[in-house]
C-alpha cells in the first residue's frame, strides 16, 4: 500500500531513517571505534568493525507502515557512502556521519522556513570552502615510508597486518593493485603476481557474483578477446560449448560490442550457474585495437576478428588467453597473472 507524506512529516520520517543508520554506523567510527553484532535468519550472527557491512545489513528492515520514509533515509545514507567509497575505496562511516549531521541541520533550517534552494546553495558554497581547507591540511604519503605502515596499522588495529601492508606497498608502489582474499590457513601471507588493469567494467550488474563488493571475481580464467560486434547468439553458444568441453569454466569476454539478445544470452548463462562476465575493451578507435593486441600478448591468446582472419565461428578453445584471476568492477577490471 502506497503512502504519501509532505513537508515536515516527510522530512522527519526520512531523518529518522538516517539517524538509525547513523547510530549503527557511528559505533565503528575511527580506530578506537567499537564493533557491531549483526543477526542473521540463516546462520550465526556476525561481529564486524566494518561500516560498509553494517550499512548493508540495514536493508533487511521490514517494509511496513512504521518504516515508510525511514527506509528512504537509510538508502540516502548508503548512497552518500557508496559515492565516496567509489572515489576513495573506503570511509563509509565518515561519509555517513557527515551526511547525517548535514541533513539534521538542514532539516532544522527548513522547518524554520528557510528557502530550500537558497539553503542548497549555502551548503554547496560551504562544502567548497571546506574542501579547500582540507587540501591545505592534507599530507601526501609516500607508500614506501614508515608513515604508510603506521596508517595501515591504525586502520587494521593490528601491527602485524600494518607491517604486511607496508611491506607490500614498498614492493609494488602507489600504482600497484592489492587484492585481499580469505586464506585457508591461520597465517596472513602475501603473494606478488604480475597483472594489469583496464578502464572498463562489466556490461551488466547481473554479472556480479560478489554482492558485498559489487564486483565479479573469476579464477583460472579463459580470456576471450573479440574485436568485432557479436550479433548471433547461436554462434556464441557454440563457441562457449567449445570452451566448456575444453574444461574452461571461468570465462571473461572482452568484446567490442554485443547485441542486446547476445548480452542477454551471456547473462542467462551466468544466472544458470556459469561463471561468465563480459566487459568492453579499453580505450577507443585505433588505440583500442592496439590495446587488444597488448592483451593478447599478456594473456597468450588471439584477437578474434575478421580483420585478422579469425571469425568467432571458426575460433577454438586454443585461441583464448588465460590469467590466474580477474576482478571486475563497475568501471574497471584487473587481470592478474597473465602468461
Amino acid at each position: 500500500m502506497k503512502r504519501i507524506y509532505f513537508g515536515a512529516d516527510a522530512r522527519a520520517r526520512v531523518l529518522e531513517g538516517m539517524k538509525l543508520s547513523y547510530d549503527a554506523l557511528s559505533v565503528t567510527y575511527g580506530p578506537l571505534g567499537g564493533d557491531v553484532l549483526i543477526g542473521s535468519k540463516y546462520g550465526p550472527p556476525t561481529m564486524t568493525h566494518d561500516g560498509d557491512t553494517v550499512a548493508g545489513a540495514l536493508y533487511d528492515l521490514e517494509d511496513d507502515e512504521s518504516t515508510y520514509g525511514r527506509i528512504e533515509g537509510i538508502e540516502l545514507m548508503k548512497a552518500a557512502a557508496d559515492k565516496l567509497n567509489k572515489e576513495v575505496g573506503d570511509a563509509t562511516t565518515t561519509a555517513s556521519v557527515l551526511t547525517y549531521h548535514l541533513a539534521k541541520n538542514a532539516t532544522d533550517y527548513l522547518n524554520e522556513g528557510v528557502n530550500p534552494q537558497k539553503l542548497k546553495k549555502m551548503i554547496q558554497v560551504a562544502g567548497n570552502e571546506a574542501v579547500e581547507i582540507l587540501k591545505t591540511m592534507g599530507e601526501k604519503i609516500d607508500t614506501k615510508s614508515q608513515r604508510a605502515v603506521e596508517i595501515a596499522t591504525i586502520s587494521a588495529k593490528d601491527p602485524v597486518i600494518g607491517k604486511i601492508v607496508g611491506d607490500t606497498f614498498r614492493k609494488i608502489g602507489g600504482d600497484g593493485f592489492v587484492s585481499v582474499v580469505e586464506g585457508r590457513g591461520t597465517e596472513t601471507t602475501t603473494e606478488f603476481i604480475n597483472g594489469f588493469k583496464v578502464d572498463k567494467g562489466y556490461y551488466s550488474s547481473l554479472f556480479v557474483n560478489d554482492d558485498k563488493a559489487n564486483r565479479a571475481v573469476l579464477s583460472d580464467v579463459a580470456v576471450v578477446l573479440i574485436e568485432d560486434k557479436v550479433e548471433d547468439k547461436d554462434i556464441l553458444n557454440t563457441f562457449i560449448g567449445k570452451l566448456f568441453t575444453a574444461g574452461k569454466r571461468d570465462i571473461l569476454f572482452i568484446v567490442d560490442e554485443l547485441e542486446a539478445n547476445v548480452l542477454g544470452e551471456l547473462v542467462s548463462h551466468k544466472l544458470e550457474g556459469a561463471r561468465i562476465v563480459a566487459i568492453k575493451p579499453p580505450s577507443f578507435g585505433a588505440v583500442r585495437s592496439d590495446k587488444m593486441q597488448d592483451l593478447a600478448i599478456l594473456t597468450g591468446g588471439k584477437v578474434i576478428t575478421e580483420k585478422y582472419g579469425l571469425k568467432l565461428q571458426d575460433a577454438e578453445a586454443i585461441d583464448v588467453g588465460k590469467v590466474k584471476s580477474v576482478i571486475i568492477g563497475q568501471e574497471s577490471s584487473t587481470l592478474i597473472g597473465g602468461k
